[in-house]
This record gives structure tokens, sequence and C-alpha cells, in this order.
């Protein structure tokens, strides 16, 4: 049973007011048993270049915005709400942040694969070229666990998922390596850094498919290596918790859930 989620996108919906949509998603959470709910946004600090049209450049101050409406927020007993971001890890190597915004937060979570984030996060269009994303996603990886920051990040959002390939994700996977797998994991238990077991990532996949998923191999490997985990719905609505069992199939077939009762530990 996942009792966490820290990963739930404020920036839904712009026509709602913040403690209106921090509600609604606590109620669906709820419904869940969800006893603990993180409101992210994406955060791109306005000082970096480059953040092209994926991300609307902020500061600090929306943070004291979203912790403010969060105090306002009505959430169901016995349910915790923190304030954090997802940020991004672009082509340059970068984290585009500063240690004062990450004061701000209560978490910062990372991804590291947003292929789709062409100029931004990548140059290169990998639609046609399945092992050089592999390739790409290792290095990657290893460029967050590398960061200067990473002893800041809390999580690695949904790992190895080569977003906007979702068609190609097991394909993809199948040039990485047992050994690329574990390196990567060891890195990550190293650095503290939670890997999320991300819900939408599977959106679109079958029962069948899932139990053939190239990620139960990655979270087997990571689990055996001792890595911490943690749930996310990476939700950009309410109606998207519906694919939270196929979360809970990916964590279970990977031998997560053997020795947890849920994935809640921020490290």
């Amino acid at each position: 049973m996942f009792k966490t989620d820290y990963h739930v996108h404020i920036d839904w919906n712009p026509e709602k007011d913040l403690v209106e949509k921090m509600e609604e998603y606590a109620r669906e959470a709820d419904k869940w048993g969800i006893t603990g709910i993180g409101f992210v946004e994406h955060f791109w600090n306005r000082k970096f270049p480059g953040h092209g049209k994926w991300y609307i450049p902020a500061d600090v101050k929306r943070m004291t915005v979203l912790r403010a409406a969060l105090t306002k927020a009505k959430l169901p007993a016995g349910m915790h709400g923190l304030i954090g971001c997802e940020t991004e890890f672009d082509k340059n190597g970068t984290i585009p942040m500063t240690e004062e915004d990450i004061r701000q937060m209560d978490y910062v979570i990372v991804p590291h694969s947003h292929i789709n984030m062409i100029d931004v996060v990548t140059e290169q269009d990998f639609t046609y070229d399945p092992e050089g994303c592999a390739r790409y996603m290792e290095e990657s990886f290893m460029g967050v666990m590398k960061h200067p920051l990473a002893r800041y990040i809390t999580i690695l959002a949904h790992p190895f998922a080569p977003v906007g390939l979702d068609d190609q994700q097991d394909q993809i996977l199948s040039y990485i390596s047992d050994e690329s797998f574990r390196r990567c994991a060891r890195a990550a238990k190293k650095q503290g850094i939670a890997l999320e077991v991300n819900s939408l990532t599977w959106k679109d996949k079958t029962e069948e498919e899932l139990q053939s998923s190239q990620y139960i191999r990655f979270y087997r490997i990571a689990w055996k290596e001792g890595c911490s985990f943690v749930f996310g719905s990476d939700a950009h609505g309410p109606e998207q918790y519906q694919y939270l069992p196929k979360a809970m199939q990916i964590a279970r077939e990977s031998g997560i859930l053997r020795t947890e009762e849920s994935m809640h530990n921020i490290p």
C-alpha cells in the first residue's frame, strides 16, 4: 500500500484557486489510502537561461504563495502536506536552482529523462534511435548523481522513463545492461536519493505488458542494492490517480513491497 505521494502537480488548471486544487487532490488521494501528500510546481529559477516552452521562470516568492495556500487548505483528517518542486536536469548538465531556492522547499524532485524536451534537456530526437536514448538516460542518471546539488535532491523522478516515447519503453530499456542499472542504483543509494515509482509512466500499459516490463528488472536490481523508493502519481489532475494500481503492480513484481508495507520514507 502506498501511503504517500510526493509528486502532485499543483500547476494543473490555472483557472482554479490553489486552495481548492489542493483540497480536491487531497480528497482523491484519501480515497486511495494516502496520508501524506506533496504538492509540487515545475520550477526553473529565472536566473538560468534555456527553459524553453516547457517552464515558466519562477522565483521563491511562488513557493511562499504555495505554502500559504497549504496552511489554508483543509486536508482530510490524519493527512499531512508538504511543498516541493520538480525542476530539471538540462542538456548542459544544469539544475536551474540555487541553494537559496532549495531552502524554501520541503524537498526537491529532479528528473533525468524528459527527452521530449528537445533543445532543453537534449539536443537529439531519439524517436528512431532507441539505443542512443538508452545511452543518454544512463549518462543523465549519473549526471544527476554527480551534480554539485545532488546532496539536496530528494527524489529522482520517473527513473529511466523515456518521456514522449512511451510506446518504446521496453525496447529502449532492453539496451541497458544489468550492470549499468546496478551502477546507477548504487550511485542513488550513495547519494541518498529516493527512486520514484511513477504511476503516470505506465498509464497506457495493459496488465500483460506490465508483467513483462523492463522496469521490473531495473527496480528489482535497485531494491537488491538497498535503494530507497517513493511513490509519485505525477498527477496533473485528480483523475490521474486511476493509474496508481499500475505502479503498485510494478512495485510488487519488483520485490519492493516484500519488505515494506508502504513506500513513504524520504531519505
